[in-house]
């Protein structure tokens, strides 16, 4: 009979006999899943019961897991001989890795543990697990059969249910409140020093232990814990825990640097499940790896709670071992605790009986790749392989290209393997075979989980030796778990939901096993590699936004847009956890997931690491907010399918602007912050971990911090005056694309560069900063060439370029122009060949750039300027301003507005009776823009070179820079020509004598806010109160409707609570709930675009070269569109009416080549 040493507890008068009886009273009785304090030294144990009277012969019986038997080796057999008297209790011990006498498998938390026969049937099974295990609590068999969790577990005895009572989760988030020093929005809460030290008094031995692997992350328990502060003393906890070594980066780097400051997660009701650390039952202490303040993670997550998202509370502390200081830390709440959950949910809806929480690992991301889910990638025996890896070890990339062949060990043979990126090098791998044919079964532990059989890190004191070491680590990491996916039977990405599950490696933390099935189907369709989008626009993903918490997604990208944060959902994927609950209008099979993330030490150079090397060039201050993701919007899985939907980019942007201006730039909250910084300095640097993660250098956190919020308000001005909806789709793929990226271009450069070309390296003396499109804006980068300067620069298009006059070059050169020359042609550019002044032909002499040939135009003494405020030819176009006024043909950028060419001119500024009606309704509008152009900010002029006034469009949506600010700025461009009678709305107060006197004496506009819809919407009613029509009041802008209200009147339900206070009108006099109702019943469409509107905006898109007055071999320019592109989607306004054309034969012989084209492609359009 085998010895069963201490395993076997027996009720009375029971003892192990080797004879048969009836098997039909064994079952398994008691599972503890995370061990018990007081038996199989607080490993997992399973107890079996002989429910029966007779000894039951247990020979051949198989106890096993859920991976039985695709998983062989790790279940238990019983050996011949093996008996259990009736009324008796076996416990297991799952501590014994030679599967004898005991299992040889841990349970896992959704296990199925099973009994089967000899036979093979199945004698007993617990069923699946729920999943809620923790340490001295077990499940056990009730009285109607069912597994329940119990808190009082009974090896060897009769079985005691004593169900889990329902925590105050408040009562217990409210505890550490003093402790953490802040409240439930990040302000600060007095009580404890800045810095207090925590002690942890463990055994020798153990510390040892985890001293000689700290890598291996696994747990050795602590005897005492205790914090010590001046002005509360000292609190000792009464009962033991335990603690573990946590981390990936922030956990190689010290091990392999001969630190011992290593991050380290704490567990301090491991043994007592009621006794916590001021409220907090385990907690991280994070190291201060890549942040030189210290201070990141204790100011993002105060930033986030003041902005209303989830957030871990943290606090500074100095750690101690046995008395011996390890470190400086911070001390941040563990995420997997309920009362976490809860506040992040909000407790009056928390649901605490039914909720769950999952944890994305790193190593989850890209299941099911085609590059790195690659069977062959891991067959063989790697650890065979004999490449030297340059640090006194081996690895398997080897290339003779740098003399280095690659070779194995002595009985196997190489092979090369699959192409793969790993360290940027490409096509070095391989692996080892046996010559004896044998394969690899490892079965597992694998390197990506913890535990001793992990190879440990040998410490290198340098730290480019430990950063090539990290990445070869998490390479081997990696293949480890493709080994894992095709061992354990999985084959396809559709299994990447049930295989990362499995593994662990999307954890849950929280929560029963009945969440699991909605969280695989969510990995396999938005978190494998199926989540990824099959086009620029995403639509394959949109509706992920189905399945998740919008405003919650929404509000994170703000703020890794804004801080910059791409170790996270924004970037890599990483560093989140999805969480939901039955209270939150969800469901078990579809519900809301919730963001919550953690993890923010990284500082702004971390992130142009994990992008691209391109953005070490750039600065990050301007990283954009409006395309916040590495490269394009549909190259992020979760980011793309969102941002890419115009209505909740809008949303995301709001979001963005309440989180810089309420959070990021509180001048308040930083102020405290800053504070903090200095109280916390000099016990920072005294710290013996300083020696690797340096002094405290606070300098750079705050400037980076104002610098950040005014670009990202100044981007978020610069989108607004867009002024519509070109920009969408946002198509970019720069890497860490910047503002200027985004609105500026080097392909628009027209500088010669002496070869036939152009580049964008101009501003000498005698050579100005020209584009093709937009204006000039230098980049500050210059060259010396022949004795001059020359000055890098871009083409911007959103109105920030300065124009040509950059570097040396001032182009006044006017006084000296004389007159021009009448040619029929210009050999070098003919930029206003055909145009008229006076009748008279204008071309330029030959030779002549753009520039000069406009300024030329320009010094003409009948020429009075370019007037570019003219938008009745419906594209915005300016006229040269002489006694007449000229219509316009094609356009090119000049000294930041748009010139038009001319033709012959035949309408007067002044109304003239013979002119024809429309030209007469043409000129009074022309009038009535001319008679309010002061009072209207929307466009301007301003003097150039020689007299010439050049459009300069002011800020339609207010500056957030430090400039000086321009007066209020007036939204509204027609005067109602019947006044309205006022609504029910309180009358506006008396316009000061500063108002614009063009309006009606009782309307005041307000400044306000002008990135908002908000004092737009304001603005809006006060002009109704006025007097003035809807479609006049909420304002005109090129020619379409005022964007920033058209988009709030897209909202179906009202945007504005009405018993919100921030949505009182700034006047007292209202709240903008009824002004948005106002705006929603009165909104008027524009009417329908004539005929012939529809055949010129066709013709320009079908063929923009010609248009545009410019040969293709000078400029490039955007390629035109595809007929059935130009054309319209079906059912537009244009379609429809470039329909009516071809049915009922339409004719325009002003527009007789693009009626022709029209006709002829038309079919093609079918």
């Amino acid at each position: 009979m085998p010895s069963l040493r201490n395993i076997l507890v027996l009720a009375s008068g029971a003892a192990m006999l080797p004879y048969f009886a009836d098997a039909s009273g064994i079952r398994i009785n008691e599972i503890a899943d995370k061990g018990s304090d007081t038996i199989c030294e607080g490993e997992d144990w399973i107890e079996l019961f002989n429910d029966s009277t007779d000894a039951v012969v247990l020979d051949g019986y198989i106890l096993h897991d859920d991976e039985y038997p695709v998983e062989v080796g790790k279940e238990l057999t019983f050996s011949v001989g093996t008996s259990l008297l009736g009324g008796a209790y076996l416990v297991l011990c799952c501590n014994d890795n030679d599967g004898i006498i005991n299992p040889k498998f841990k349970v896992g938390k959704s296990d199925t543990v099973t009994l089967l026969d000899s036979s093979g049937n199945v004698v007993s099974t617990s069923g699946k697990l729920p999943g809620l295990g923790e340490a001295n609590v077990t499940y056990a068999l009730n009285a109607l059969g069912e597994y329940v969790q119990t808190l009082t577990p009974t090896p060897g005895e009769l079985n005691v249910i004593t169900s889990k009572p329902l925590k105050d989760l408040r009562a217990q988030n409210s505890e550490g409140s003093s402790f953490f020093s802040m409240d439930e929005k990040g302000s600060p809460v007095s009580g404890f020093d800045a810095v207090v030290d925590l002690y942890a008094e463990v055994d020798a031995g153990d510390w040892a232990i985890l001293r000689l692997n700290p890598y291996a992350e696994t747990y050795i328990d602590v005897q005492t814990f205790k914090v010590k502060s001046s002005t509360i003393g000292e609190h000792i906890l009464p009962s033991p825990g335990r603690m573990r070594t946590r981390g990936q980066s922030t956990l190689f780097y010290p091990i392999c640097m001969g630190s011992e400051a290593v991050p380290f997660k704490l567990d301090f009701a491991s043994v007592n499940s009621s006794q916590t650390l001021y409220g907090v039952e385990s907690a991280y202490l994070r190291t201060h790896l890549n942040d030189e303040s210290k201070m990141r993670e204790w100011v993002i997550h105060r930033m986030l709670a003041n902005f209303g998202l989830p957030h871990m509370r943290t606090r500074h502390v100095r750690f101690h071992v046995n008395d011996d200081l390890l470190g400086f830390y911070t001390f941040m709440e563990a995420v997997d605790q309920e009362y976490v959950s809860a506040r992040s949910f909000g407790f009056n809806s928390f649901d605490q009986q039914n909720n769950a929480l999952y944890k994305v690992k790193s190593l989850s991301l890209g299941c099911g790749n085609e590059e790195e889910y690659q069977k062959d990638r891991v067959e063989g025996f790697p650890e065979k392989c004999t490449s030297p890896n340059g640090m006194g070890g081996f690895d398997c990339c080897a290339d003779d290209l740098w003399g280095e062949p690659k070779t194995c060990a002595s009985g196997y043979t190489v092979k090369e393997q699959p192409w793969r990126s790993d360290w940027g090098i490409m096509n070095c791998w391989y692996t080892c075979l046996s010559n004896s044919g044998d394969e690899v079964t490892s079965g597992g532990p694998y390197q990506f989980e913890r535990g001793e059989h992990r190879e440990k890190v040998t410490p290198r004191n340098e730290e480019s030796w430990c950063w090539a070491e990290f990445f070869g680590r998490i390479g081997k990491e990696k293949l480890s778990v493709v080994q894992a996916f095709y061992e354990k039977g999985y084959n396809t990405s559709d299994h990447c939901g049930k295989f990362l599950l499995s593994q662990g490696l999307i954890d849950r933390d929280l929560g029963t096993n009945e969440w699991d099935s909605a969280m695989e189907k969510f990995i396999n369709s938005h978190l494998s590699v199926k989540g990824a989008c099959q086009n620029n626009q995403c639509s394959n993903k949109r509706q992920i936004s189905d399945l998740i918490d919008i405003d919650n997604w929404l509000k994170n990208f703000a703020v890794y847009a804004t801080i910059i944060e791409q170790d996270s959902p924004m970037g890599n994927g990483n560093n989140y956890f999805l969480a939901a609950h039955a209270g939150d209008g969800g469901t078990l099979d579809t519900p809301k997931w919730k963001m919550i993330p953690y993890d923010h030490n990284n500082d702004v150079n971390a992130a142009s690491t994990l992008c691209d090397e391109q953005c070490g060039n750039k600065d990050l201050t301007e990283w954009s907010v409006i395309r916040p993701t590495c490269k394009h919007l549909s190259e992020n899985p979760l980011v793309g399918p969102l941002l890419l939907d115009e209505s909740l980019h809008e949303r995301y942007l709001v979001f963005v602007k309440q989180f810089v201006e309420k959070t990021f730039s509180n001048s308040t909250f930083l102020e405290h912050m800053k504070l903090h910084s200095k109280e916390i300095e000099a016990t920072a640097n005294e710290s013996p971990d300083s020696v690797i993660y340096g002094n405290i250098d606070n300098s750079n956190i705050w400037n980076w911090i104002s610098t950040r919020g005014e670009k990202v308000l100044l981007q978020l001005a610069r989108w607004y005056e867009k002024s519509d909806n070109s920009a969408f789709p946002i198509d970019s793929s720069i890497p860490c694309v910047t503002t200027d990226d985004e609105f500026c271009s080097s392909t628009f450069c027209t500088s010669p560069n002496g070869l036939g070309g152009y580049d964008c390296w101009a501003g000498s003396r005698t050579e100005p900063c020209t584009c093709s499109a937009g204006a000039a804006k230098e980049t500050g980068e210059t060259t010396q060439h022949m004795g001059q300067t020359y000055y890098l620069y871009t083409c911007c298009t959103d109105g920030s370029g300065t124009g040509e006059q950059c570097g040396t070059f001032s182009g006044d050169t006017c006084s000296s122009s004389g007159s021009i020359n009448v040619s029929s042609s210009c050999s070098e550019y003919n930029c206003f060949d055909g145009a008229h002044i006076v009748g008279a032909d204008i071309s330029c002499d030959t030779g002549f750039s753009e520039a000069q040939c406009a300024e030329k135009c320009c010094s003409q003494h009948n020429c009075n300027g370019f007037d570019y405020s003219a938008i009745d030819h419906g594209w915005g176009a300016g006229r040269c301003c002489t006694s007449y006024v000229s219509r316009i043909e094609g356009a090119f950028e000049h000294n930041g507005g748009t010139y038009r060419s001319c033709e012959k001119n035949s309408v007067t500024c002044e109304p003239d009776d013979t002119e024809d009606d429309d030209v007469g309704k043409l000129v009074g509008v022309v009038i009535i823009l001319c008679v309010i152009i002061t009072a209207i900010v929307i466009t301007s002029c301003y003097c150039a070179r020689c007299g010439c006034f050049a459009y300069r469009r002011m800020q339609f949506i207010g500056p957030v820079a430090t400039r000086p600010q321009p007066p209020p700025q007036v939204v509204f461009v027609q005067q109602a020509q019947t006044p309205r009678q006022p609504t029910s709305f309180a009358p506006a107060p008396q316009a000061p004598p500063s108002a614009v006197e063009s309006y009606p004496p009782s309307l005041v506009l307000i400044e306000g806010d002008k990135i908002s819809k908000e004092s737009h919407l304001e603005n809006y009613m006060r002009c109704i109160e006025a007097g003035w029509a809807p479609e006049d009041a909420r304002g005109r802008y090129l020619g379409k409707n005022y964007p920033s209200l058209a988009r709030l009147k897209k909202y179906d339900s009202n945007p504005y609570e009405k018993d919100d206070p921030r949505f009182k009108r700034k006047d007292g006099e209202g709240h903008l709930h009824e002004a948005w109702r106002h705006l929603k019943d009165h909104w008027d469409v524009l009417p329908t675009p004539s005929h012939e509107s529809s055949l010129r905006a066709f013709w320009k898109k079908l063929n923009l070269l010609k248009t545009s007055g410019f040969s293709g071999d000078k400029f490039s320019l955007r390629d035109p569109e595809p007929f059935d592109k130009a054309i319209g989607g079906y059912g537009t306004s244009r379609w429809i009416k470039l329909k009516e054309i071809v049915d009922e034969d339409l004719h325009f012989p002003e527009d007789a080549e693009a009626e022709r084209a029209l006709k002829d492609g038309w079919t093609h359009a079918g």
